[in-house]
């Protein structure tokens, strides 16, 4: 073993140019190899970064449609958003997999949908057990949306609102 430790300190200890020895030189060489990979991991968590930001809507109400709670929060035994920003496509449901997630017991997994087509919002009921209502007019078919339009949701009211 200590012929082995001897030979190992041999290697390392000769001075290959000058005063520099292959130890020198290796520890060297490794620190600057740690720096690159220690940079190029912060060059990959700004970019996700970055690229988390782009994904962002520059409008955080999307085309400037959402919908505004009317229902009292406090007559609810769930919770819920003031204001819910309305983009392409919105589904709406139970289910925490919607863009549009409420836990109210009246909503199905996959209650509604809203969607942006030809610049109008439309809502359209997915076959709900409880329904969707949109001025007090049971929702059967995608029926279009206009400004200031009440939208029961089960037990939850909501305005849809464009722009103000």
């Amino acid at each position: 073993m200590d012929t082995i430790i001897s030979l190992i300190e041999r290697i390392f200890y000769t001075k290959l140019v000058g005063s520099l020895d292959l130890y020198t030189i290796l520890a060297t060489l490794f620190k600057y190899v740690f720096v690159i990979i220690v940079m190029y991991f912060i060059y990959l968590i700004v970019r996700m970064i970055y690229l988390d930001i782009e994904q962002m809507p520059t409008d955080s109400r999307g085309s400037g449609a959402y919908l505004h709670l009317i229902t009292q929060p406090s007559k609810l035994s769930f919770d819920v958003q003031r204001e819910y920003p309305l983009y392409q496509v919105n589904s709406v449901g139970r289910d925490a997999s919607n863009h549009i997630a409420i836990a109210n017991p009246y909503l199905s997994g996959r209650h509604a949908t809203i969607y942006l087509k030809d610049g109008s919002y439309f809502i359209e009921d997915l076959g709900s057990a409880n329904g969707t209502t949109l001025n007090g007019q049971k929702v059967e078919t995608a029926l279009p949306l206009k400004n200031k339009d009440i939208l029961s949701l089960g037990d939850v009211e909501f305005l849809f609102m464009v722009g103000e």
